[in-house]
């Protein structure tokens, strides 16, 4: 399956280079002008083939989905540590409670620590206003107005995989012996990792450690004018415009979406230790795992201008959107990531 997603892959980013008009220049511009910021796209800008097969079934390919009658609109979740929880759990479930639900009674707290009325989520379901079991197919996502999934810098990715084995399985005195980074790079790029989920015990892998592109590509297939939402800086940031345009063409009737800016958000907190550390400090054995093991992220997401793919660690730190501007200014990151990430 990766080998054919990946052929298939490189066929989309040709069409694209040729449509375009860019060369291979294009790839080094976009890390040596400096300007990092994650742009939005859509799926149309890989360019994929939806007529080679047929998948019915949305959950043949994802895993999950929230849908809205009322307001028009989807949201796809795909491969996991991708801010699924933060829009689902912390933004439009809160978000349509609070605008939807009047109801003042016994708080229901969710995965991700948001809380809500008791009742509220199965009100909204029966209601159109937000179904979250995905029971639906891709001929009624087809017709749907809006539709965004989220994407992720695979390398920020990579260490979110690592802090949460670190933090589920070693805090539960489970495969301790995995928790180091030397033997976690080992053991995730072993033979079993598709097959069998080490740190987790499944007879089949886990959602947390595919090539995100796996599941967006399928998505895109079917779906090419579904929103590509980057996570970093700011996952909800980035979605605001989407919720934008859904405001501009729900029914007048109901009330507007809340802006998702004003939703807390786990992605959003400023860690003392930056992701961009564990590179500064693993430097090429990290570095070189991760271009390797999600290649197929790294290129695709490049080539459509969300996340510019680096050459070296150096080039970690310029996606510092998230991070304290000083950051760019330490003359030796190394030692200071040294200093904060004890």
């Amino acid at each position: 399956m990766f080998e054919s997603n990946l052929a298939k892959f490189y066929l989309g980013v040709l069409l694209l280079l040729a449509s375009s008009g860019m060369d291979g220049a294009y790839l080094d511009s976009t890390i040596s002008n400096g300007t990092s910021h994650p742009m939005r796209a859509s799926c149309s800008a890989l360019a994929l083939n939806s007529s080679h097969d047929h998948i019915d079934r949305y959950g043949q390919f994802a895993s999950g989905c929230c849908i809205s009658e009322q307001y028009d609109f989807a949201y796809m979740r795909a491969a996991q540590k991708m801010a699924g929880t933060t829009v689902q759990k912390s933004y439009l479930l809160p978000s349509f409670c609070d605008v939807l639900f009047n109801s003042h009674g016994h708080g229901q707290r969710l995965f991700g620590g948001a809380v809500i009325p008791t009742g509220c989520e199965s009100y909204l379901q029966q209601h159109g206003f937000l179904d979250c079991t995905c029971n639906t197919t891709i001929q009624r996502l087809s017709t749907i107005g809006s539709t965004f999934i989220n994407v992720r810098n695979p390398f920020a990715r990579f260490i979110s995989i690592y802090k949460y084995v670190l933090q589920n399985w070693s805090v539960r005195h489970k495969n301790q012996k995995y928790v180091g980074i030397s033997k976690f790079l080992e053991l995730f790029s072993g033979p079993k990792r598709f097959t069998v989920d080490i740190f987790f015990d499944h007879e089949a892998g886990s959602g947390h450690w595919y090539s995100q592109m796996l599941h967006v590509f399928s998505i895109c297939k079917y779906l090419p004018n579904t929103a590509l939402i980057p996570l970093e800086p700011d996952v909800l940031q980035n979605l605001a415009p989407v919720v934008q345009s859904i405001n501009s063409r729900r029914n007048p009737e109901l009330p507007a979406m809340m802006d998702p800016q004003k939703y807390s958000s786990r992605n959003r907190m400023s860690y003392a230790c930056p992701w961009q550390c564990y590179y500064e400090l693993c430097q090429k054995p990290c570095f070189d795992f991760v271009s390797k093991q999600y290649d197929l992220d790294i290129m695709a997401l490049d080539s459509i201008g969300i996340y510019p793919a680096p050459h070296t660690v150096a080039d970690l730190w310029l996606d510092s959107q998230d991070l304290n501007a000083s950051w760019l200014t330490i003359p030796n990151r190394t030692r200071a990531c040294l200093q904060v990430c004890q």
